[in-house]
């Protein structure tokens, strides 16, 4: 019998290419696309579970109170003092990442990832050592670890325990000895270790620098099934008990699981860039809806196709089939149809393996044996999917009582309503999708038409280098080149938040001077000529200047911080006496025209600039227009020269303002794909039930032809149906799309306005899809014979 079967099915099929055709090609598609999120998802979701006691590993967070600035670090001196204070934890560990310049026979390599830590590094996170052990690795000062392929990278084939390696500083160069070998961090953590060095390797301490001092990344272990948020609550006392009993009222300490800190945090001064868990549910939703549209598709399909099929099974039915081996027929189709399915899938899996990982930036290893699980998922989603969309055409067609089929009485159009609200369905998810690619390419757009405040074309940056007393030696050396303009100096380059600040004293104002209460400005330490290199605009007052002495102790402010103190004029604010805490008494000299320092996500902080050379660690070189590229071998000729210590990396402004806004632009090309797939996937979704629709009415049409009813009439008849539907997929699309885009603008301090322009747009790109798709099926039933037609009804 299933031998008999299978031959029927396969006579089927071939019977009808196009259907099946198109049947497998859309569930192939459908299916492929929602497991590559579906990857990307478990991806996202496994961040840091590699680690075998993540569930009891909390990350330490310092909260600035009085700016609200919450860093991902906090003070060095926070870690023994909880290990003693709370018994419930069981252990610390302080990691302060640094860039180092790593020396080896007379070869230099910089290294972004290299980190300080405690010894007790490996009772927290447990990396596999392939040399030397976790008891004794970072015991001793000087003591160096390296993952498995800086080891290779080091000294290739060569044993490298207990070599020596230098580390170049600039207050004197470090000698140290390499005391074991890990493993390389896993792909799916929120920090990437290269190097650890011992923590009292260091040459400072840090018992004192208490609070302001936050720059360490500190981790704790707590006992099993213990509720964090009760150590959480505990921490105000501590902080009364070890600081000052006002302590809380101007920092607060916060804890993280592990688990969460890669797709929950966004924190300042984060270890690494992390991912969004907002991004993971929309990309989650539209994987559903993906698969809830093919699976649509192929049941219109399956239910058009089964008119054709009427004959067969009440002849079937008359010579003794009964339900149930009508149903065996059909699922005996669905094992090959699924097979099919599973063959496409692989081949559009192994096509797009590499895009798909450049457009998600992940190095994912689909066919691998650690992802064998990514077949398995495959192979239950194509069964899942078939099994649900092909038992209710089976079912349907085994109930169909075999005289109505021969007299030609199947008919179905109790069920349009169900088929319309399905293509409204689909219309509506288009028509979002479309909506959600033109506003963000809008907001992306208008980030970089934006007037952020100043000039960043055709600047070269070079970032992590103290500047100190060679500043002027360099900018003469450089202006030699006739392609360069201008060079000046700041501590951050522009595109970087600024995280720096203090509490400020000014003359004429008398701000409450209790702790978190106090006047808290940023400050951006700049060289003489930063305002006119950059082409700000002052409104007030005067720029900094050589001519003046007394400038290494003068400010300049902008519009923010002119509101925040008070003053209702910029030129109330010249001369005024400025303090900024732990700094020179000055004046302020001039007021500069707000800027977007950094991206338009964030809005405009309250700012101060003033001149002090040793807190400049990037240089900005401005070139002729076009000599930007040109001039980077001069450049990095100079600077070598004057930098022999360093390895030195080049970019350009724009480029760094770019990375901003790189997640967004990952955003639209996803939302963009899936737009395409949604309307290809809705076209055979018209596919189908036009199909279903002009088998049913082909007695009609052959009527009205007879009549004189014109072609274009009838195509028209069809095409008034599905305007209707469109009118409405779109107009739910809108309501939808507008609380979605709303909630998308609040990551932006800054954004564009929801243009009503993108809303006719998608209705124009759904009725050209849909008028074209209609019009070429509807066609051909117009014209058929109609008196073939009425010899078949």
């Amino acid at each position: 019998m299933f031998k008999e079967n299978i031959k029927i099915a396969i006579r089927n099929i071939t019977k009808d290419k196009l259907y099946f055709s198109i049947n497998t090609l859309g569930l192939a598609l459908g299916i492929v696309c929602s497991l590559f999120i579906l990857i990307y998802v478990q991806d996202e979701l496994r961040y840091d579970r590699h680690f075998k006691n993540c569930d009891n590993i909390y990350r330490l967070t310092q909260n600035f109170l009085y700016d609200q600035s919450h860093f991902a670090r906090c003070a060095p001196a926070f870690a023994p003092l909880l290990h003693e204070y709370f018994p419930e934890i069981k252990e610390t560990v302080r990691l302060n990442q640094q860039t180092k310049v790593i020396s080896i026979e007379n070869k230099k390599f910089k290294e972004d990832n290299f980190f300080f830590a405690d010894t007790s590094f490996f009772n927290v996170f447990d990396f596999k050592f392939i040399e030397g052990n976790s008891e004794n690795a970072l015991r001793q000062p000087n003591s160096l670890i390296l993952t498995k392929h800086i080891a290779e990278k080091y000294f290739g084939k060569k044993d490298p325990l207990n070599e020596t390696i230098l580390i170049l500083n600039q207050d004197g160069n470090q000698l140290f000895k390499v005391t074991g070998i890990i493993e390389d961090s896993k792909r799916n953590s929120h920090f990437h270790v290269d190097i650890l060095a011992s923590f009292n390797s260091q040459n400072s301490d840090f018992t004192s620098a208490f609070v302001q001092m936050a720059n360490f990344y500190t981790y704790l272990t707590l006992s099993d099934n213990y509720n964090y948020k009760s150590l959480e609550s505990k921490l105000p006392e501590f902080l009364r008990s070890k600081l000052d009993k006002d302590a809380p009222t101007y920092v607060s300490l916060t804890l993280q699981p592990l688990k969460n800190i890669h797709l929950k945090s966004s924190l300042q001064r984060e270890i690494e860039k992390n991912g969004d868990i907002k991004v993971v549910f929309i990309f989650s939703i539209i994987a559903i809806f993906i698969l809830i549209i093919a699976s649509i598709n192929y049941i219109n399909l399956s239910i058009a196709r089964s008119s054709k099929r009427a004959n067969e099974i009440s002849l079937r039915k008359i010579f003794g089939a009964n339900k149930v081996s009508i149903i065996k027929q059909y699922f005996t189709e669905f094992i090959l149809f699924c097979i099919t399915v599973l063959v496409l899938s692989i081949i559009i899996l192994t096509i797009l393996n590499i895009p798909y990982k450049n457009l998600i930036n992940k190095d994912i290893v689909l066919f691998s044996i650690d992802n064998a699980y990514i077949f398995l998922e495959l192979i239950g989603l194509i069964i899942l999917v078939g099994f649900i969309s092909g038992i209710y055409p089976a079912i349907i067609l085994s109930s169909f009582k075999p005289l109505l089929l021969l007299k030609g009485v199947y008919k179905m159009n109790s069920r349009s309503n169900f088929r319309k609200i399905l293509i409204v369905f689909q219309f509506t998810i288009t028509s979002l999708l479309i909506i959600c690619s033109m506003v963000i390419f809008s907001q992306i757009k208008y980030m970089g038409n934006k007037d952020i405040g100043f000039n960043k074309e055709n600047i070269i940056v070079i970032q992590d280098v103290e500047i100190g007393n060679r500043f002027n030696t360099l900018r003469n050396e450089l202006l030699n080149e006739e392609d360069i303009i201008d060079v000046t100096a700041v501590m951050r380059p522009p595109s970087i938040k600024i995280l720096d600040a203090n509490s400020v004293s000014v003359e004429g104002f008398q701000f409450n001077t209790e702790k978190g209460a106090s006047m808290i400005l940023n400050l951006l330490p700049v060289q003489t000529n930063f305002i006119d290199f950059m082409q700000m605009r002052m409104i007030a007052g005067r720029n900094f200047s050589k001519d003046y002495s007394s400038d290494t102790s003068a400010y300049i402010i902008n519009e923010t911080s002119l509101k925040k103190i008070g003053w209702k004029s910029a030129e109330e604010a010249i001369g005024k006496k400025f303090m900024v805490n732990n700094l020179q008494n000055g004046t302020i000299i001039g007021v500069v025209k707000d800027f977007n320092y950094s991206s338009l996500r964030e809005k405009i902080d309250p700012l101060v600039l003033f001149l002090k050379k040793d807190w400049l660690f990037t240089i900005l070189i401005k070139t002729k227009p076009d000599k930007t590229f040109k001039s980077i071998p001069y450049v990095k000729g100079i600077l070598e020269k004057i930098y022999p210590d360093k390895i030195l990396e080049f970019t350009t402004l724009t480029s760094l303002f770019d990375d901003l806004y790189v997640s967004e632009k990952k955003q639209l090309d996803i939302v963009a794909i899936f737009s395409v797939l949604a309307i290809i996937i809705s076209c055979m979704g018209l596919f189908g039930l036009l199909s279903f629709i002009i088998e049913q009415k082909t007695k009609d049409v052959a009527i009205r032809k007879v009549h004189g009813a014109s072609e274009i009439s009838i195509e028209m008849l069809f095409l008034n149906d599905f305007a209707k539907l469109i009118i409405i997929g779109n107009i739910l699309a809108i309501f939808l799309a507008y609380d979605l885009i709303n909630s998308w603008f609040q990551n932006f301090a800054y954004h564009t306005s929801f243009h009503y322009w993108i809303l006719f747009f998608s209705f124009f790109i759904t009725i050209i899809i849909t008028f074209f798709t209609v019009i070429s099926f509807a066609s051909r039933a117009a014209k058929a014979n109609p008196l073939i037609a009425l010899k078949s009804e």
